[in-house]
């Protein structure tokens, strides 16, 4: 399951970057990223400070899941009541946790694509897409409602 997973998280690292390539060619040279109530732009970020922050945040963010998935996977399993307390909970659980590089990075391409639609001026792109601000944040609450299933199955054995 972990290697599944980890395919995952190169394709969706790929996608990533291939997205944040094609959004940075197309954005102004200054890109709004916080708006107010009236739709005026409260905060700009220049277009090559908006690419490296999103590339730092991705690499930062795909190096501590992989360094904390390594770092479950070698914990001892201790019998009992203690938190790997089976083969099975502790594969799922690594499982789980390194599905997060992968979700983030889909939340990170509906984002940037977003920021790059939103930047572009118009109207009724926008609003054709604006679908793609909530689709990340519904990956990040089915990856954790997959945890609540995963401790739910460890209680009842």
């Amino acid at each position: 399951m972990v290697k599944l997973v980890n395919l995952t998280r190169v394709v969706t690292s790929i996608l990533l970057i291939l997205v944040l390539l094609f959004v940075y060619s197309n954005l102004p040279n200054r890109v709004g990223i916080l708006y107010n109530s009236a739709g005026q732009v409260d905060w700009y970020l220049d277009k090559n400070q908006f690419f490296y922050a999103s590339l730092i945040l991705f690499l930062s963010l795909n190096l501590m899941t992989v360094l904390f998935t390594k770092i479950f996977q070698f914990l001892p399993i201790r019998p009992g009541r203690f938190f790997f307390s089976n083969e099975l909970f502790k594969d799922n659980f690594t499982a789980w946790l390194s599905a997060l590089a992968p979700v983030m990075n889909l939340f990170f391409v509906f984002m940037v694509a977003f920021v790059g639609i939103y930047n572009n001026g118009d109207v009724d792109l926008i609003n054709s897409y604006s679908y793609l601000a909530y689709l990340g944040q519904f990956l990040v609450f089915i990856w954790l409602l997959v945890l609540i299933y995963i401790l739910l199955k460890k209680g009842n054995k």
